[in-house]
């Protein structure tokens, strides 16, 4: 279901002439999900349970620019490890009751915090603070961003999304190779810096990716 798209991506840049890797894990059993579920204090949603079926823990895509780029530019798609998904679940869920319950917080910011204590992070865990998160209550608009700097941004910014749903996001980024978005004069930036900018969802349409690594479709 989700690795075919990242085969179709791998196989795109290897086309190309450059070299990429898909950074194989064995699938996580029925076992480690649910001991996962019990350190998230419940269940793992659904979706996220059949990636790690499928793709195992720390599976990824990882393929580089070479000579196409000074900088030999990396790019590396893939979730969070599950050890760092259930140790960044306990703190945001740490922060988040704590903001719930302060009675000097606005209510718009106890009720968007109360909203985000559903949400698993999934993506970016570890990077200085910009996380992608599964939001399984919601029915779209489910891959959501959660800056640690959140409670600062206006309420505009808090409603960003990536997809629909995870399978949602991965085929629509496979479409670019897993690539980062590009600015209008065409450099890199990562999709946590193009985040902190949007008001809502992403649009993932061409115009925000470097067309060679665009393969015209989100189909495997």
């Amino acid at each position: 279901m989700n690795r075919p798209h990242f085969e179709a991506a791998a196989q795109f840049v290897r086309n190309l002439g450059l070299e990429c890797s898909l950074i194989e894990q064995p699938p996580l059993s029925p076992a480690a999900i649910n001991a996962l579920g019990s350190r998230l204090g419940g269940t793992v949603p659904d979706e996220l349970a059949a990636y790690l079926a499928e793709l195992g823990d720390g599976f990824s895509i990882q393929w580089g620019l070479g000579d196409w780029h000074a900088g030999g530019h990396l790019f590396d798609a893939g979730l969070s490890f599950t050890d760092d998904i259930a140790s960044e679940h306990a703190s945001m869920q740490e922060d988040l009751r704590q903001i719930v319950s302060g009675a000097d917080a606005p209510n718009a910011l106890r009720e968007e915090a109360r909203r985000r204590l559903a949400w698993v992070p999934i993506m970016g865990v570890g990077e200085g603070g910009n996380i992608f998160c599964l939001d399984p209550t919601a029915s779209s608009n489910r891959i959501r961003y959660h800056d640690i700097r959140w409670t600062s941004y206006p309420p505009e910014l808090w409603r960003v999304s990536l997809g629909d749903s995870l399978l949602d996001m991965i085929s629509q980024w496979s479409r670019f190779c897993f690539s980062d978005p590009v600015t209008a004069d065409g450099g890199h930036i990562s999709l946590s810096t193009l985040a902190n900018s949007l008001t809502g969802p992403f649009d993932w349409h061409p115009e925000n990716f470097s067309a060679r690594f665009d393969r015209g479709t989100t189909k495997a």
